[in-house]
């Protein structure tokens, strides 16, 4: 495996063929501003996908509080750590549910924000 160079020239990325017959380049377009607005997006995901996670955590070891202790061979056996466990866990992806509805909320209200800017200076030229 080999690597090459990349070139930008004029807002477009060169990028070589490895070709060893035709060494030319092929122009494309960067795509500008469309990177800013789905980063918010997907950091949001981020926090749902955290706190879904924080939740089964959660569940399971409130499930695993339930059980005898004889069904457990290797784990603690003691019930109120479990179930401070499950708590802990619970609160962190409550947490993270909250932070990814506001992270998404504050994007949302950014992007609208931006659109009604745009066409406040269109109606303006």
């Amino acid at each position: 495996m080999y690597f090459t160079s990349v070139t930008v020239l004029d807002g477009n990325l060169l990028h070589p063929i490895l070709d060893k017959r035709h060494r030319q380049h092929i122009p494309r377009k960067i795509a500008a501003g469309s990177a800013p607005s789905a980063a918010p997006q997907l950091m949001s995901r981020n926090f749902y996908i955290l706190a879904a996670m924080l939740l089964v955590f959660a569940l399971l070891s409130a499930a695993i509080s339930l059980m005898p202790s004889s069904l457990q061979p290797g784990l603690p056996a003691n019930a109120s750590l479990w179930r401070t466990g499950s708590l802990f866990l619970l609160l962190a992806g409550l947490a993270a549910a909250l932070i990814g509805v506001l992270s998404h909320l504050f994007e949302q209200v950014d992007r609208r924000s931006e659109e009604a800017r745009r066409k406040h200076r269109g109606e303006k030229h």
